[in-house]
């Protein structure tokens, strides 16, 4: 039992000291606000916003085995676009440290080339907001500088490319949310569904009903 335990301390030594090897070359290769952090058996190259407090933008993940995981705003990110140009998935062994960071390199830079996607962010449009089932409200926690809030899809890629400003799902749902805004500017119809109102017209929806039972009450 004694011998086991110390075959997996110096396993998870020997491992560490590799990952700690894979860490140190990468740290010559990246660019501005792009760290590396060793965290459960990994490696993970993550992009941190410009702001003194904090927030992790983008974050990739690579496993001993080769995989790799991306993350943008903590949402899963399919990470096959990003693996273009880049070599077969290598396994992390003390021989192959070097081939196991240029993989990493190439992958990190073709996400490094994209832009995080603004959404429905024009403020014409941000009375359909909260009104349409399509997406929901991004109040920037993450402190990107592209937009200051906006509305994105439920199916948002969250990345474009750089001279593109909102993706393919984003630019779908913008005609339903022109039309509830359109809606949300005029005096809405006695009998449209809450569902169509914004917060203030059904206030003011209530606020109605209940005058109309009171009148009738005294009535």
């Amino acid at each position: 039992m004694k011998d086991s335990l110390e075959a997996q301390k110096e396993s998870f030594s020997d491992s560490y000291n590799v990952l700690t090897k894979v860490k140190l070359k990468l740290e010559q290769f990246l660019f501005h606000r792009w760290h590396v952090i060793i965290h459960l058996n990994a490696i993970h190259v993550i992009m941190v916003s410009a702001q003194s407090d904090l927030s992790i933008q983008r974050s990739l993940e690579f496993l001993p085995n080769g995989n790799v995981k991306l993350f943008v705003h903590c949402q899963p990110v399919d990470v096959k676009p990003f693996l273009a140009n880049a070599t077969e998935p290598v396994a992390l062994f003390p021989d192959s440290v070097n081939d196991f960071v240029h993989r990493i390199t190439l992958i990190v830079n073709n996400v490094r080339q994209m832009e995080v996607c603004s959404g429905v962010d024009q403020k014409d449009l941000k009375a359909g907001w909260q009104s349409c089932p399509n997406g929901k409200i991004d109040e920037n926690p993450y402190k990107e500088c592209r937009y200051v809030e906006t509305f994105r899809a439920f199916s948002c890629l969250r990345l474009v490319k750089r001279n593109a400003w909102r993706c393919a799902e984003c630019t779908k749902i913008i005609p339903s949310v022109k039309r509830r805004a359109n809606f949300a500017s005029s005096d809405p119809k006695p009998n449209t569904p809450n569902i169509y109102l914004t917060e203030e017209q059904k206030l003011d929806k209530l606020s109605e009903q209940r005058r109309k039972l009171e009148n009738a009450r005294k009535k």
